[in-house]
């Protein structure tokens, strides 16, 4: 009896929570009748089934007082007739829209309806981490106040009321107003397939979160838009993720089975982050056989702490990715695409005003099969910055721009386009096109107003780092890498002003049998390449070379690659002004030991002046083979002080090959090294023929044909060759003057003008002043040229030698014993001591 009791207290309480749980689903979704035929809801304990509303064409709407679906539950719309295309579902309420479970759309036969689904609530919705969606059409959630149609009319959440029949129409924008809700999304629920188990994208990954039908769009369109560990999947189709902060309106295409948006009308964009969650990171992908295409459209876009952005392709070609934004910023987060098959990958463009890139934020097209990956191209009216990197094992990811072909692919690469105002890359991130294939890589274009690479990546205590993926410390750099036998991309660099320093590069080296790309860089104010990583060994520079450059940090035993055999690329610079100072480096250059390896490429450069100051180096050096050539074609001068070096010396390694020729063309300018300093202008070899050496300047000073000898102290022009025969040299100069320059000093003093009112003690020694000028030392390199008397041309006809000092009679002299200033701050010498009565001096 007891027993009976208590199952039918049982029953009556499971009767009463079936009850209460079916009040509060009618009380989360409920119609607001102001429809000619409103929606109808009935709830029962797992599914809340909708049907009903007005159905004008091929057109269905239906209006809810309330619309959330709690975790758990399904909100159904059902009975839906076939030939409906669109479904659209409004909130009129106050309230946000709060969906953690499932929306589905379902025919009068049951099976899955392929309409698509427009959500509009203008007061916020909350995608929660169990929402998800089984609808055959494409999906639009937005906070927008309306929906407009090409007939000019409009479904309206902010004013529901019924000013004109429903229309036939097709949507042809999203009418918002001027303080949109927020939409956050935060569905990560895994997927499952039919039989329950997950499902899976094309690529074996599971599928979780937000997804659509394979083809389809999942667009969010609304004011704040927030993804908190959020994942949304359009199998070959269109994610399209829109901000807007107030009054506006989105364009609306509905092209077959895609939703696309577009943001012309719109003024004020509002924000967009990407992020994690406390579990899981955020995760957008629409790969596919078939390709898919996301778009981003924002005011300030963030997307950090792993986040990504995939869009790969297989057999079709993709579409890519276009993110557009007043500022982006990607930290720890991806966004790439890439073709695993014989389509073309999808591009990626980026348009903004500034982008910034930190802690291993990458941007990259891929290839890893025969397709062509695709294009990246970067526009961004302000600035571009990148910096650092991050330690992930035992390699060290570079924040950056990339374009790359895989392993063993044959696909082409894609191109590389950067234009900016300002770009400045730091702490070891980069702009690199790689080759690991057997493809031909993309190009490298670089279009800036200021352009500065500076320093190496870094630890947490910043030093150097030193990775397995960067046995040198990692530049900051653009590169160019052939890592297997498909050739190297080339670079170019169009610029104002171009600024290298502490260790940053830019490169088109070959490790392989493959040859280098070529590095072309147009700056028409200056370059300017200063110094060294922290290490203090390796150098800043602009490089194209085989395997390594001899004589520098690039060509030693731990780094070089001596099998290189591929040929160095060619280096041309068009400048004004170019400077290279404190060891940095201008090189092209071979390190392998075969003669009949390839070798180094050549160096031209095209500018106004050339500054090479404290161990700076033009090269282009081999250990076996020819040296590379060296053409500087030049208007007013070239400056070299402080041990700095212009080579093009062959066999370095104690081996064959000749040295490179030299050709220094000023024909209206100077050539002048400082006395003394060790600078060399040299076309060595060892065992083969030393190189030309062709220079014509108006004038030559400080510097002549001899034999240059490590740390010999002189400044030296050699071509000669150790076991070989000499080169030559040649030189079409008014007049070499390897003495001009030095200071002449008086031995008598200058006359000096002292002041007479003080009387010299009798016991006080003599002062004397001469006016040495420069004390016999020459102008420096950043002294304005303009008044350097090293371009006066002051010589006595054919003069060649040391001027000896000329003897001269000996005055008596008077030393001053103080001074005086006026009102004015001269200064007047004295030469008697005044008393301290006087009034007409003050002692100092």
């Amino acid at each position: 009896m007891n027993i009976s009791w208590v199952r039918q207290f049982m029953l009556v309480i499971g009767v009463i929570a079936n009850l209460i749980a079916a009040e509060t689903a009618l009380a989360q979704i409920s119609p607001d009748n102001t429809l000619r035929n409103p929606s109808r809801v009935r709830a029962n304990r797992r599914t809340i089934e909708i049907t009903g509303g007005t159905q004008t064409g091929r057109n269905l709407f239906h209006s809810f007082r309330a619309f959330s679906v709690p975790s758990g539950r399904a909100a159904s719309f059902q009975q839906i007739d076939p030939a409906i295309t669109d479904i659209f579902a409004r909130v009129t309420g106050g309230n946000l829209s709060r969906i953690n479970g499932l929306i589905e759309t379902l025919q009068t036969d049951g099976t899955l309806s392929n309409a698509n689904f427009f959500l509009l609530n203008p007061n916020g919705i909350v995608l929660g981490p169990n929402a998800a969606l089984n609808v055959g059409g494409s999906f639009l959630a937005t906070t927008a106040n309306q929906i407009t149609f090409q007939d000019g009319t409009r479904f309206s959440a902010a004013n529901p009321t019924e000013s004109a029949l429903l229309t036939v129409s097709v949507p042809t924008g999203l009418q918002f107003g001027s303080n949109p809700g927020r939409i956050v999304s935060r569905t990560n629920t895994p997927v499952l397939n039919s039989e329950g188990e997950p499902l899976l994208d094309p690529f074996g990954t599971p599928i979780s979160g937000l997804n659509v039908t394979p083809g389809r769009t999942l667009a969010l369109i609304g004011g704040t838009l927030q993804l908190e560990g959020s994942s949304l999947f359009a199998t070959g189709g269109r994610v399209e993720l829109g901000s807007v902060s107030g009054m506006g309106q989105v364009d609306l295409q509905v092209n077959r089975s895609n939703l696309i948006l577009g943001y012309e009308s719109v003024q004020d964009l509002g924000d967009i982050q990407i992020s994690p969650s406390l579990t899981q990171t955020s995760f957008i992908e629409v790969s596919d056989n078939r390709g898919g295409s996301i778009q981003i459209q924002g005011r300030n876009i963030n997307i950090n702490t792993g986040s990504e952005i995939i869009a790969d392709t297989v057999e079709q070609n993709g579409r890519g990715i276009l993110i557009r934004a007043a500022e982006l910023k990607i930290e720890d987060a991806i966004v790439a695409t890439t073709t695993q098959g014989n389509g073309r990958g999808g591009n990626i463009t980026v348009e903004t005003n500034r982008l910034t890139l930190t802690n291993a934020g990458q941007i990259e097209t891929n290839t890893n099969a025969a397709g062509r990956g695709g294009n990246l191209r970067v526009k961004a009216t302000e600035s571009v910055e990148l910096a650092g990197g991050q330690v992930v094992g035992e390699f060290f990811l570079s924040s950056g721009l990339f374009t790359r072909i895989g392993e063993a692919a044959a696909g082409q690469g894609g191109n590389l386009t950067v234009i900016t105002d300002q770009l400045r890359a730091t702490d070891g991130a980069q702009i690199s096109i790689d080759n690991f294939g057997t493809g031909t890589p993309g190009r490298m274009l670089i279009r800036a107003t200021e352009i500065e690479l500076a320093g190496v990546g870094v630890d947490r205590n910043g030093e150097p780092l030193t990775t397995q993926n960067c046995v040198l410390p990692c530049p900051s750099s653009f590169s160019a890498f052939p890592f297997s036998t498909g050739d190297g991309g080339s670079i170019q660099v169009n610029t104002t002003r171009l600024r290298l320093r502490d260790g940053a590069t830019i490169q088109t080296p070959t490790p392989t049998s493959a040859d280098a790309g070529n590095l072309t860089i147009h700056a028409t104010e200056s370059i300017e390449l200063s110094g060294t990583a922290t290490d203090g060994r390796t150098p800043t520079g602009l490089l194209t070379f085989s395997g390594g450059i001899p004589g520098t940090r690039f060509g030693e035993a731990d780094i070089g690659i001596a099998t290189a055999t591929g040929r160095g690329g060619d280096l041309t610079l068009r400048t004004g002004e170019l400077v290279v100072r404190d060891g940095a480096v201008v090189a092209v250059g071979s390190l392998n030991r075969n003669l009949a390896a390839s070798g180094a490429g050549n160096l031209t450069v095209r500018a106004n002046s050339i500054q090479l100051d404290n161990r700076a180096g033009l090269l282009g050096a081999t250990n076996s083979g020819d040296g590379g050539n060296l053409n500087l074609q030049l208007s007013d001068f070239l400056l070299l002080s402080r041990n700095s070096t212009i080579s093009a010396t062959a066999g370095s390694a104690a081996s064959g090959g000749n040295g490179g020729n030299i050709v220094m063309n000023l024909p209206n300018g100077v050539i002048a090294a400082a006395a003394n300093q060790d600078n060399d202008i040299t076309a060595n070899a060892f065992a083969g023929r030393g190189g030309n050496i062709t220079i014509t300047a108006e004038n030559i000073i400080g510097i002549e044909p001899r034999a240059a000898t490590l740390g010999n102290g002189t400044n030296d022009i050699d071509a000669s060759s150790r076991l070989g025969a000499p080169g030559t040299i040649t030189i079409n100069s008014v007049e070499i003057s390897p003495s001009t320059g030095l200071a002449n000093l008086p031995a008598a003093p200058v006359t000096t003008e002292l002041a007479q009112g003080c009387q010299v003690e009798a016991t006080q020694a003599s002062v004397e002043f001469f006016n040495t000028g420069r004390g016999g030392f020459p102008t420096t390199p950043y002294e304005p040229l303009s008044h350097s008397p090293i371009l006066e041309d002051l010589r006595l006809p054919r003069q060649t030698a040391l001027l000896e000092a000329e003897p001269a009679e000996p005055e008596s002299l008077i030393e001053a014993q103080g001074w005086i200033t006026d009102s004015s701050g001269k200064v007047t010498l004295l030469a008697e001591m005044p008393t301290l009565t006087q009034a007409s001096c003050q002692l100092r």
